[in-house]
């Protein structure tokens, strides 16, 4: 199915008049509502009427296709697609001996988890140290831990999680050691 000359221009036009968006928290898509003088100029350009049936996809608030219904009789649908990239189950104890030059630091780090938004708490060597920036897409996990005791001193985290154990890398930052190492911690039996 080709799409006619006025319905192509009705999309062209539709995604190059996009009002500036904004987030809805904790999403990382944006919602791009087309503007209202664009929304009732798009039906008019594509020439549609009560014979028409439009089908608006990414259709958002609906508003185009409302203001086609209303202004010109036409029937439609509307729907919008959505990708939704199932997080990796991260809740519980989990614990990393990383090995770092000239010592190994002994992690022990608790996430609770509802859906893609994590919390954590975590001790390094027994110390209590804060969990910042957390984010999880997928199976991707990433973190900072930063020291009670030196704010400046941060390692951040990066790896994957599979099943009951994590990997990846961490690196200093602030007033830690500026290097790089492995590191992997696996998930405690409850």
């Amino acid at each position: 199915m080709a799409l006619c000359p006025p319905l192509l221009l009705l999309l062209v036009t539709e995604l190059a008049a996009a009002q500036p968006f904004w987030y809805l928290k904790n999403l990382d898509s944006p919602f791009v509502p087309t503007n209202q003088a664009t929304v009732e100029a798009m039906p008019r350009v594509a020439n549609v009427g009560a014979n028409d049936y439009l089908i608006d996809l990414g259709s958002g608030d609906g508003r185009i296709l409302i203001t086609a219904a209303r202004h010109y009789g036409v029937r439609g649908t509307g729907s919008e697609v959505y990708f939704w990239v199932v997080p990796a189950a991260v809740a519980g104890k989990w614990t990393s001996r990383i090995m770092i030059p000239h010592a190994a630091q002994l992690l022990e780090i608790e996430f609770t988890q509802k859906f893609q938004e994590i919390e954590g708490s975590a001790r390094r060597d027994g110390k209590l140290v804060h969990v910042r920036d957390v984010r999880l897409d997928g199976d991707r996990i990433s973190f900072v831990l930063i020291d009670d005791a030196d704010h400046f001193h941060r390692q951040h985290f990066e790896g994957r999680v599979n099943g009951k154990a994590m990997e990846g890398t961490v690196r200093g930052g602030g007033a830690a050691p500026r290097t790089q190492h492995n590191w992997r911690a696996n998930k405690n039996s409850s």
